[in-house]
C-alpha cells in the first residue's frame, strides 16, 4: 500500500509543482467582473440565506449554488476575502482532479503509463485559464471533481455515493448534465455486468437518469434565456467543434478570431506573435498524424474500432451541454469532454509498435509542455481575460489611492471616459467590496454636470467645478 502511494506520489508531486508554475499567472489574477456580484450577493448573515444561496439567483442565467453561491459563501464566512485564496481554493481542486484522473484512467486502462500520460495532458491543459484564473469559474474545478467521484464510485460498486455525488455535480455546473451518459458509456464499456448484478445495474440507472430529468425539468421551468450571447442554433456543433478540438489539444482562445484556416492566421496575428504561428502549426500538423495514426488502427482492428468510438463518444456527449451556442463558446466548457481525447492520445502512445515508443512518447510530453508554456504566455499577454484582470487592478489601486475608506452610506459618482471601468468593476458591486457601499449607490458618468443634466438641457451658467461641489455635498466623487 504504502510502496504503491510512494510511486504515485513521485509522478504526482512534480506533476503538481509544474501544474503551479504555469498557471501562477492566472492565480495571481484580482477580482473582476462577476467575481464582485457574487461576493455581494452571497453573504450569509441569517440562516434564512443559506436557503436563499441555494435558488436561482436574480440576474443570473445559472444555477450553480455549490459552484458559486455556497462557495463564495463559505469562503467569505471563514474570512478569505483575497482574491488570492479563492485561486488557491480552486487550484487545490484541480489537483484533486489531477489525482482523480489518474485513478480513474489506471481502472478504465490498467497501464500505468496510460494514467500517467493522461493526468500530465490534463494537469498542464490551458483548458484550465479560465477556471483557474477567473473565481467566478469555479463550477468548472468542483463539477469535474464530482463527475469523476461519480464514475469512480460507481466502477467501485458504491452506488449511493456515485449518486449523491451526482446529485452534487448537477448543482455545481450545467455541464453535469452530460454526466449520466458518460457514465453508461463506462459502464458499457467495463461491461457493468461483471461487477453488478443485473438489477442493481437496472435500478442504478434509472435512478441516476430520474434524478437528470428530474433537474432538466425543474430547470426549463424556472426559465432559460436563449438570446444575445446565449442563442441556440442546430448547426452550432458542427461550426464550434473544430474551436473545441483545438483548443483541448492545447492553443488559445484567441485563435478563434484569429485564425483563417487550420494552418493560417490573420497577418496582424502571424507579424506580432510569429512564435506562436510556428508552435501552433507544428502542434496541428503532428496532432493531425496522430489523429491518423488512430484511424488506420479503428480500421485494422475491431478493438480499437471500439476504443475509438468509445472515446469520439464521451467527447460529443460531454460537449452536448455547450454544442448548440455558437457563439458563447470558451475552452474550459471542454474540460470534461478532453478527457477521452487525453486517454486516446495515450493509449495511442503508449500501444505504437515501435522501438522508438519511449522516445516519441518523450518527445510528445515534450510538445505538449511547450504549447502549454507558449499558449499560457499567450494568454497573459493578449486574452481579454488577463486585459480586464488588468484593468481591475488598476481601478481598484486608483480607488483606494483617492480614498483608502468611504462611509457605507454615501452615495458614490465616479467620473470616467472609459467604457471599460462600469464593465471590469461590475458597476456598484466592486466598490460594495471595497467600501461596503450599496451597488445601487453607485453612479458611472462621464462628468459631472453630464449626471446633473442628463438629458442634454445643461445649464451654462453652471462649472464643471461647480456641479462636483454639488455632488459632493451628500456623495464622494472618484476620478477615473
Amino acid at each position: 500500500m504504502f510502496k504503491g502511494i510512494f510511486h504515485r506520489g513521485r509522478f504526482l508531486l512534480p506533476l503538481f509543482v509544474l501544474s503551479g508554475i504555469l498557471f501562477s499567472g492566472a492565480i495571481r489574477y484580482p477580482f473582476f467582473q462577476d467575481d464582485f456580484f457574487a461576493l455581494q450577493t452571497s453573504r450569509v448573515y441569517t440562516p434564512n440565506d443559506v436557503f436563499r444561496l441555494i435558488g436561482i439567483q436574480d440576474g443570473t442565467v445559472y444555477w450553480r449554488p455549490i459552484g458559486i453561491q455556497l462557495y463564495f459563501a463559505l469562503l467569505q464566512a471563514i474570512n478569505i476575502g483575497s482574491p488570492l485564496g479563492f485561486h488557491l481554493a480552486a487550484f487545490f481542486f484541480h489537483l484533486i482532479n489531477i489525482y482523480l484522473i489518474f485513478k480513474l484512467t489506471k481502472l478504465i486502462y490498467p497501464k500505468t503509463s496510460v494514467s500517467r500520460l493522461t493526468a500530465f495532458f490534463y494537469a498542464i491543459s490551458p483548458l484550465h485559464y479560465f477556471a483557474l484564473g477567473w473565481a467566478i469559474n469555479f463550477s468548472y474545478v468542483i463539477v469535474v471533481t464530482l463527475a469523476l467521484l461519480v464514475f469512480i464510485f460507481a466502477i467501485s460498486n458504491r452506488l449511493i455515493l456515485s449518486w449523491t455525488f451526482l446529485v452534487l455535480a448537477l448543482a455545481a455546473n450545467e455541464l453535469a448534465i452530460s454526466v449520466p451518459i458518460l457514465l453508461v458509456l463506462i459502464l458499457v464499456k467495463l461491461n457493468g455486468k461483471q461487477f453488478l448484478s443485473q438489477k442493481r445495474l437496472l435500478k442504478f440507472t434509472a435512478a441516476v437518469f430520474a434524478v437528470t430529468v428530474g433537474y432538466l425539468i425543474w430547470r426549463f421551468s424556472q426559465g432559460i434565456r436563449a438570446e444575445n450571447d446565449y442563442i441556440i442554433s442546430l448547426i452550432a456543433p458542427i461550426l464550434s467543434m473544430r474551436w473545441y478540438g483545438l483548443w483541448m489539444i492545447g492553443l488559445s482562445d484567441i485563435i478563434r478570431d484569429q485564425m483563417t484556416s487550420i494552418f493560417t492566421f490573420q497577418t496582424l496575428f502571424t507579424m506580432s506573435f510569429p512564435w506562436v504561428v510556428f508552435v501552433y502549426t507544428f502542434q496541428i500538423g503532428v496532432m493531425l498524424l496522430v489523429m491518423s495514426g488512430m484511424a488506420i488502427e479503428a480500421v485494422r482492428s475491431k478493438r480499437w474500432l471500439t476504443e475509438r468510438l468509445f472515446q469520439i463518444g464521451w467527447i460529443v456527449i460531454g460537449l452536448s451541454p455547450v454544442l448548440f451556442f455558437p457563439v458563447h463558446l470558451y475552452s474550459h466548457y471542454a474540460i470534461l469532454a478532453s478527457i477521452a481525447l487525453y486517454w486516446a492520445i495515450s493509449q495511442f502512445l503508449v500501444e505504437l509498435k515501435t522501438p522508438y515508443n519511449l522516445r516519441i512518447r518523450q518527445i510528445m510530453t515534450g510538445l505538449w509542455l511547450l504549447v502549454a508554456v507558449v499558449t499560457l504566455r499567450l494568454n497573459y499577454l493578449a486574452s481579454w481575460m488577463s486585459d480586464h484582470a488588468r484593468h481591475s487592478q488598476l481601478f481598484q489601486g486608483e480607488l483606494l489611492r483617492q480614498y483608502k475608506q468611504v462611509d457605507s452610506s454615501a452615495t458614490i459618482y465616479i467620473i470616467t471616459n472609459s467604457t471599460k471601468a462600469p464593465l471590469v468593476l461590475a458597476k456598484g458591486y466592486s466598490l460594495n467590496y471595497l467600501y461596503g457601499v450599496s451597488p445601487e449607490k453607485v453612479h458611472y458618468t462621464k462628468s459631472a454636470k453630464a449626471y446633473l443634466f442628463p438629458i442634454g438641457n445643461i445649464d451654462s451658467d453652471i462649472t464643471e467645478q461647480e456641479a462636483r461641489e454639488l455632488l459632493a455635498i451628500n456623495g464622494v466623487i472618484f476620478d477615473l
